[in-house]
């Protein structure tokens, strides 16, 4: 397999996880034996069920996970779902953070057949409508704090142009872009996390610094005989570390130019330490499927709906 990166980018850009009910039973003590000159009439033995301890039914135990039916998605049987489930795939957010190469290797199905399919586009689209679907619930403060802790989607939208350099990014709840974006390169990404804060000073800003995407050599025994190492820097400003404990998601996404699919090629979090000028932090990933892409670094903080990437060099992956 042969692969070739482009020209590399160092920029600084800044944009904006019951006991069992106890059984009780009455237990009945006999009471003192009669004396010897007490005549007692004969008794009939006690039935066998009045020898039992009364059971008292016991609740079944609530769901401890959110499972969707993944089956609503064309293609999935029940055992392709089984397979979806025993590999943590439970859900259409999930599902739909899995690039088709994922997915093949836990179906059995061909990364070409989940592409024809849309499985991908139609469990992000089944996640959209169960993230904004909403029940009439009593207006009190604690059903809005429950509400509040409860797990929500963030839709990611980083605009690129035709040389792949980052425009514009979005971030929003409801997974629309702007209509000016439309028929453009828009590298699109979701996750789960918490309810993000609806309002948040204008003077944030999230930033990558010196950026460095780069073929590095893999270890003997591995399919391909590179893979991707990304390195760079994030720093927040107009927050005071010292109080806040803050800690930004970074992305490695592959932007793919001919089907326009984003593929998260790794993620991790890094803590944004207390009077730290910046927060550095490394990105291994082995390569994507053959295919022509855009490398792009993205940095997001759930809480403060702050999202900010920069443009990494052109990939592609052949044969």
């Amino acid at each position: 397999m042969h692969q070739s990166l482009g020209s590399y980018v160092s920029a600084d850009t800044a944009l904006a996880l019951p006991e069992s009910s106890a059984i009780a039973a009455d237990v009945a003590h006999p009471s003192a034996a009669p004396s010897p000159e007490t005549t007692l009439p004969p008794v009939a033995p006690p039935s066998e069920a009045a020898l039992l301890p009364a059971v008292q039914p016991v609740e079944p135990a609530a769901e401890q996970f959110h499972q969707d039916d993944l089956q609503q998605i064309p293609g999935i049987g029940p055992a392709i779902a089984r397979r979806l489930h025993a590999a943590g795939i439970s859900t259409f957010a999930a599902l739909a953070a899995c690039t088709p190469a994922d997915l093949a290797r836990h179906t059995g199905r061909s990364a070409e057949q989940i592409v024809r399919m849309g499985w991908i586009e139609r469990a992000r689209d089944l996640a959209l409508s169960s993230s904004t679907e909403s029940q009439p619930m009593p207006e009190t403060k604690e059903r809005e704090d429950m509400l509040s802790e409860e797990p929500s989607i963030l839709f990611a939208a980083i605009l690129l142009d035709e040389e792949g350099e980052v425009q514009d990014v979005h971030l929003t709840t409801v997974g629309e872009i702007p209509p000016e974006w439309n028929d453009q390169r828009v590298a699109r990404f979701f996750i789960e996390t918490v309810a993000p804060a609806d309002m948040m000073p204008s003077n944030i800003a999230l930033h990558i610094d010196n950026p460095l995407i780069e073929l590095i050599r893999a270890q003997p025994g591995k399919r391909n005989a590179y893979r991707l190492s990304a390195n760079a820097t994030v720093r927040i400003e107009g927050v005071d570390t010292g109080t806040v404990s803050l800690s930004s998601r970074m992305f490695l996404l592959a932007y793919n130019l001919d089907s326009h699919e984003t593929h998260i090629l790794n993620t991790t979090s890094v803590p944004l330490a207390a009077g730290a000028t910046g927060a550095p932090f490394t990105l291994d990933s082995d390569l994507p499927e053959v295919g022509h892409y855009q490398l792009v670094l993205a940095a997001l903080i759930p809480e403060m709906h702050i999202l900010t990437a920069v443009s990494g060099p052109p990939l592609r992956v052949t044969p």
